[in-house]
């Protein structure tokens, strides 16, 4: 068979690709042109990349108690640590060591307006308020009552009462400004005031008892009473009294005070009691001590020791202080001492030591006075008010000299006893003597 006449084959010729793969954009079925597509496979994703980098999962329930156990050991922590300051602020913990740091701790404490304040904390405030002024009004009375049937009883003595209410500024002590009313009992009242170093007084209502010991009438005493009096009392200018006047502290009545308190806080604070009322509608504290025999007498003497008082008392002082309370009230706000009250018994101490009178007249003293083995009750009250506010004092107009007042005195006496035979419990020769001196 002749091959040329076989049908001839398309044979794909493998070394010839651009044969088989069409170079145009296009290419044409059934006489159309169709636009060529390209088949992009997508890339492979790196699973085991991405689960490497995303952090560990917790279990909910073990993130809810890891919070809650960081939350108690935080509260336990703040627990411990706030009793521990309590403690030391309130001294149940006492730092024998480092007592300054505990007292820091205290003053640190209380100054938060919430928590309760202790004896030493208020009485330490109290000093440094009373330093910030010099000026203010006092109300102070006294009352004595002695339990005795003395001479005192007698006489209709058995009361005393004591009154004294004015305004004071100190912050010059050389230069005092006062003003101040006194009544002791209701036959004596006097009115007091003192500026620029001279003293001025009027007698409003004299005793009548002494009316009748002196002998004279309520005409005579009329001249002396419901009359200002003045009193210089400048001193004079030498070197010996400016010596002195150099030698004296600047801030004296703050030392005195500042030694007090350290008396008062190292003696018997730990003894006072501290509560909260109300004054007249003020919130105060209240600090009220009863000391014991013991404290009264380290108290007293401390105090002694301090101011460099010499007692010539025998014996301890609670053999003649008795019963003693002390109450001072103190404003909640300002921690200023708005009132000192005290009450106590005073009991005549025998000196064992002393001898007998045998003598025919028998001594008037205090046991007389007030009958044997008789104890007075006395109440002292001081009210303070007015802290800082400006005392305003008038020079009393047309107020004559002590001078002047003396003279109006022996007037009235030489008025009185002219007649020599007028001249009470005087012998003869007493008489002419003071009879010669007034003419």
């Amino acid at each position: 068979m002749d091959s040329s006449n076989l049908p001839t084959s398309t044979v794909p010729d493998l070394n010839n690709t651009s044969s088989q793969i069409p170079t145009n954009d296009s290419v044409t079925t059934n006489n159309q042109p169709v636009e060529s597509m390209v088949i992009i496979s997508p890339e492979p994703i790196d699973t085991q990349t991405t689960t490497a980098n995303k952090p560990p999962e917790v279990p909910k329930g073990k993130s809810k108690k890891l919070f809650l156990g960081i939350v108690i050991a935080f509260l336990l922590l703040a627990i411990i640590v706030s009793g521990g300051i309590y403690a030391l602020a309130y001294n149940k913990i006492t730092l024998s060591q480092f007592p300054e740091f505990q007292k820091r701790v205290e003053f640190l404490v209380m100054d938060l307006p919430f928590t309760p304040k202790s004896a030493r904390y208020l009485i330490h405030k109290a000093s440094l308020v009373n330093k910030s002024y010099t000026s203010h009004s006092f109300d102070m009375s006294m009352a004595l009552t002695p339990s005795g049937s003395g001479i005192s009883n007698l006489l209709g003595l058995s009361n005393f009462d004591f009154l004294a209410k004015g305004q004071i500024d100190y912050s010059d002590l050389e230069n005092i400004t006062l003003s101040m009313n006194i009544s002791a009992t209701k036959e004596l009242n006097i009115d007091f005031a003192f500026k620029n170093k001279i003293l001025y007084f009027k007698i409003n209502k004299f005793p009548l008892a002494i009316l009748a010991l002196t002998g004279l009438d309520s005409e005579s005493v009329s001249r002396l009473t419901n009359v200002w009096i003045s009193y210089d009392t400048t001193p004079l200018t030498t070197n010996a009294r400016e010596l002195l006047n150099n030698s004296k502290s600047g801030n004296e009545q703050f030392q005195l005070s500042d030694r007090l308190m350290k008396t008062i806080n190292e003696t018997i604070a730990k003894e006072v009691s501290v509560t909260k009322e109300l004054d007249n509608g003020i919130k105060v504290y209240k600090l009220k001590l009863n000391p014991t025999d013991e404290t009264l007498d380290k108290l007293i003497t401390e105090i002694e020791k301090e101011f460099e008082i010499q007692s010539s008392q025998v014996g301890k002082p609670s053999d003649t202080i008795k019963n003693a309370s002390v109450e001072i009230w103190l404003d909640a706000k300002d921690f200023y001492t708005r009132q000192i009250s005290t009450v106590f018994t005073i009991k005549p101490n025998k000196n064992p030591y002393q001898q007998p009178d045998i003598s025919e007249t028998p001594s008037i003293g205090y046991e007389n006075l007030i009958g044997e083995n008789a104890e007075t009750k006395v109440a002292i009250v001081i009210k303070l008010s007015d802290f800082g506010k400006p005392v305003q004092i008038d020079i009393p107009e047309n107020a004559i000299t002590f001078e002047e007042y003396l003279n109006t005195w022996s007037s009235i006496v030489i008025e009185r006893y002219k007649d020599s035979a007028s001249i009470p419990n005087l012998d003869k020769e007493n008489q002419t003597h003071f009879q010669r001196s007034l003419e």
